[in-house]
């Protein structure tokens, strides 16, 4: 059986979550700016992604709804 070094591993993985903590903080940085300039945009995209996701919810409950009806 071979010997694995847990501690190798455990430093890699911490490594990557350093990373990818830095990444994801630079990027909610540049969310946020974008939010500040565009303010109307991304409420506008907000309401539209709302929109579509209320409307794909309903089409599935009535088809869940007619499929019952059918059994």
């Amino acid at each position: 059986i071979k010997s694995i070094d847990v501690n190798q591993y455990r430093d890699k993985v911490i490594h990557e979550v350093e990373d990818v903590r830095y990444e994801v903080d630079k990027n909610m940085d540049q969310v946020k700016t974008n939010i500040r300039d565009h303010p109307f945009e991304s409420v506008a995209i907000a309401a539209g992604a709302g929109l579509m996701l209320g409307m794909a919810i309903a089409l599935m409950g009535r088809r869940a709804v007619k499929r019952s009806m059918r059994t």
